[in-house]
């Protein structure tokens, strides 16, 4: 591993534009990496160019289950030898669903309509949130510390700040689970995964955020 790569990748800010692109990192990594290390790494370009190939840019996108999306989660999940991600892929699909099924609460659909958004799950989470889909908070406020703020977040209507929780949850569970050891090569796929968030985050806007949510919305069956 080249160390000058690692150790000249600026810091990355919550609230600051970052100062490389993702582009650039990928183009960077590619030319100071051996190929055996950029497995992982191409595992998660390649989920972000299907993802922007879909039309998904921005972090709500995932909201609904795509089983073209969850088809390369799990794909990832079962051939990479990242324990870390490994750990992340089942901590974004928790998220997902998360916000699946509140989605599916504020369409007020009912239980059974609410499952055809679960199809092709790997996580516990998706059973649990329709076993107990008659709760007011399914059950989720003891599993994830985040549960309330998000849920009430998502009642304001407000897309940008909807969308800046969801991202701050990403961020901190990211920041939980990377290695310490910065030369560890889980870090690097922990960066990559911290700036391609943030580098949307920042292209992402209110009208397109909004344009993008309704389309999500209008996808529910009723």
């Amino acid at each position: 591993m080249s160390v000058y790569f690692i150790t000249s990748l600026p810091k990355l800010y919550i609230n600051i534009k970052p100062r490389i692109s993702r582009e650039e990192f990928i183009n960077q990594a590619r030319n100071n990496l051996p190929s055996s290390m950029l497995k992982n790494l191409n595992f998660l370009i390649n989920l972000d160019a299907k993802q922007i190939k879909l039309g998904e840019n921005s972090i709500l996108s995932n909201i609904v289950t795509d089983s073209v999306m969850r088809g390369m989660l799990i794909s990832i999940f079962k051939e990479t030898d990242s324990m870390f991600l490994k750990k992340w892929i089942k901590y974004l699909v928790n998220i997902q669903e998360i916000v699946t099924v509140l989605l599916c609460r504020k369409e007020d659909l009912s239980q059974q309509k609410a499952k055809d958004y679960f199809t092709n799950s790997f996580d516990s989470t998706s059973k649990f949130v329709l076993k107990n889909y008659h709760l007011p908070d399914f059950g989720l406020s003891k599993r994830f510390t985040w549960f309330n703020k998000l849920n009430n977040v998502m009642q304001e209507n407000d897309i940008i700040k909807t969308q800046k929780t969801i991202d701050l949850i990403k961020l901190q569970e990211i920041d939980f689970l990377k290695p310490t050891d910065v030369f560890h090569t889980d870090t690097l796929l922990a960066y990559y995964l911290e700036l391609s968030i943030l580098e949307r985050a920042f292209s992402f806007d209110r009208v397109n955020g909004r344009k993008q949510v309704q389309n999500i919305l209008n996808s529910f069956k009723i």
